[in-house]
């Protein structure tokens, strides 16, 4: 997994309209694109990110706790989340921005686990056959 630390978020799904999100890492951030990139709200207008010439690393956060969460995909474009306009996604006190390596979104929620117990955050890999 060491191979995709440097690896940058570029996209976020609500795969439950309520805790669980699936965010993707892209080899390539300045060129990476998607459907509607540019139209607001990313979660309505917005497709996932293109494959065919980058390559991509996702993982699934789901937040078991009963934290705040606000998804920046409900208002903001992805356009406007990868510059930095808006975050992609704010639990308590930990924000996730486009940009983000998969490193440090792996640091700041090991660090929110170690503070916050009882309020943890999961995260799942996806396992993808011949890669």
């Amino acid at each position: 997994m060491e191979q995709y630390f440097n690896y940058q978020l570029c996209f976020i799904d609500n795969l439950d309209d309520w805790n669980t999100f699936k965010l993707y890492f892209t080899n390539d951030f300045k060129n990476q694109l998607g459907d509607d990139w540019d139209d607001r709200p990313a979660d309505s207008n917005a497709g996932g990110p293109y494959t065919d010439k980058t390559k991509l690393f996702s993982i699934i956060v789901e937040f078991a706790g009963y934290g705040t969460i606000t998804f920046g995909g409900k208002t903001y474009s992805v356009e406007d989340m990868n510059t930095k306009k808006a975050c992609w996604l704010i639990y308590e006190n930990i924000f996730f921005e486009g940009g983000d390596t998969l490193s440090t979104v792996l640091e700041k929620i090991n660090k929110y686990n170690e503070q916050v117990p009882e309020n943890k955050i999961n995260i799942f890999i996806e396992y993808r056959e011949n890669e």
